[in-house]
């Protein structure tokens, strides 16, 4: 049996409704997940999904007796409540998981910091037309889609194989419902699954918490459909594969809980890249003409599928204590730097851009004075995961400077990049940490439960 079933308002939405997270809890599982749901206001199957798996878990609990789930079924109440896709903000959630403008995402983080996922499934519904279906007279057809993390940064992953292996087991389970690999088309017709962003829930819980990734979607009714009775079969199958999927991953687990090898000092870092690992593209489609079902294989398909630019693990980086916003951002994704001191000795790389700010050179020298900085180490670990090695990057894709205004981060051609690479110790101590509230574990200053 599950230990405890709590409801927790966990925070409000800018219109002070409710943000509610059911957690299903057992002492010492296996792993941890959290299935957030209705992220965009106005697709309302993918709450009604996680309505029903908090019913079935709560009614089969001896199922789930060895993990810790906890689900939030409307991750946005003021998007439903306006039956619109974003915040009453008018913030898209899931292109906010990098920068946190919307305190609806701030509560979701805030939680999370504390839950420490080791899977995070990321519930939604989509149109049956896009752009480029719309020009072939066609529509998607499948129940639901699913794909997993996609950015090469993350280090838990599944493979193109075992990705299939898992898709093949929900569809033999269910075979009421039919399920495919999600993949996004774009208006011309180049068609590649999903996006490896981080400002996406799926990556950026893959890169913040060093977890496994998933971006489920449900298909809304296509206008020849009854609504009620698709709405249904959505409803129905999304269930269907969460439980499946839940199931596959507690008897799989040895595919993404050993802990992966601890990221090294110089070990090469990703920060730009294509697509996914790449395959034919066909897929159920429905034809507006003959109203009949058919494969349908898409032939423009974007194969820029590997890392366009690296760097290296640096052991800390050291932020300048006026860049307010980018503490202040960093903490609410739960990291927090110490105080630099006049005894801190670090070799350092100080970057300095070129003639734009897409490329960058490094200059090496040592510095004895940190005063005036907030040092934050890199932990490859549930505390920190991979976020800093990717977000404070200068030349990482969607890393800090995608968002220099929104951080005041003075960023120019020719200019020093403010933040320090700090790449070595000097004086024979690992960077100082902040113990976390109540910690009395009296850690030196290698600091074994930072973040925890």
């Amino acid at each position: 049996m599950v230990t405890t079933i709590i409801t927790t308002t966990i925070g409000k939405s800018v219109q002070n409704r409710n943000i509610d997270v059911t957690t299903f809890t057992n002492t010492n599982p296996a792993f941890k997940i959290y299935i957030g749901c209705r992220q965009h206001g106005d697709e309302q199957e993918s709450e009604e999904a996680g309505n029903r798996l908090i019913t079935h878990i709560t009614n089969n609990q001896s199922l789930y007796s060895t993990l810790t789930i906890a689900v939030c079924k409307l991750q946005n109440p003021d998007g439903k409540a306006l039956s619109q896709r974003e915040t009453s903000q008018t913030i898209d959630m899931n292109r906010d998981h990098t920068l946190l403008s919307a305190p609806e995402s701030k509560v979701i983080q805030s939680f999370l910091n504390t839950f420490k996922p080791d899977v995070w499934i990321d519930v939604h519904n989509f149109p049956p037309t896009a752009g480029f279906m719309t020009s072939v007279n066609k529509q998607f057809d499948c129940d639901v889609a699913l794909d997993k993390c996609n950015n090469p940064a993350t280090k838990r992953t599944l493979t193109t194989q075992q990705f299939k292996d898992l898709l093949n087991e929900l569809r033999a389970e269910n075979p009421s419902y039919t399920y495919e690999w999600y993949l996004q088309a774009s208006e011309s017709g180049t068609v590649r699954h999903s996006t490896e962003a981080p400002h996406d829930a799926r990556n950026g819980g893959a890169l913040r918490f060093n977890c496994l990734g998933f971006i489920m979607e449900g298909r809304e009714a296509r206008s020849d459909e009854v609504f009620a009775t698709q709405e249904e079969i959505t409803t129905a199958g999304q269930t269907a594969m969460l439980i499946s999927l839940i199931k596959y991953l507690k008897n799989h687990s040895w595919l993404f809980i050993t802990p992966p090898k601890k990221l090294a000092v110089g070990e090469t870092v990703s920060l730009k890249s294509g697509t996914d690992e790449e395959e034919n593209f066909t897929l159920k489609a429905y034809d507006n003409t003959s109203h009949t079902v058919s494969d349908y294989t898409f032939t423009n398909v974007d194969t820029t599928n590997k890392s366009t630019a690296n760097t290296t693990a640096v052991t800390a980086y050291a932020v300048p204590s006026n860049l307010t916003k980018v503490i202040t951002l960093l903490t609410d994704h739960g990291i927090i730097g110490a105080d630099g001191k006049v005894t801190d000795k670090y070799e350092i790389e100080k970057l300095k851009f070129g003639s734009s700010t897409s490329t960058a050179t490094a200059t090496k020298s040592n510095k004895s004075d940190f005063t005036g900085y907030k040092i934050y180490r890199v932990i490859d670990d549930a505390a920190q995961g991979r976020f800093l090695n990717y977000f404070l990057e200068p030349l990482a894709e969607y890393g800090i400077t995608e968002y220099t205004t929104e951080l005041s981060l003075p960023i120019a051609a020719n200019t020093n990049y403010s933040i320090l690479r700090l790449t070595k110790n000097l004086n024979g101590q690992s960077v100082p940490c902040v113990p976390p509230s109540g910690c009395n574990k009296g850690c030196p200053l290698h600091c074994e439960c930072y973040g925890k």
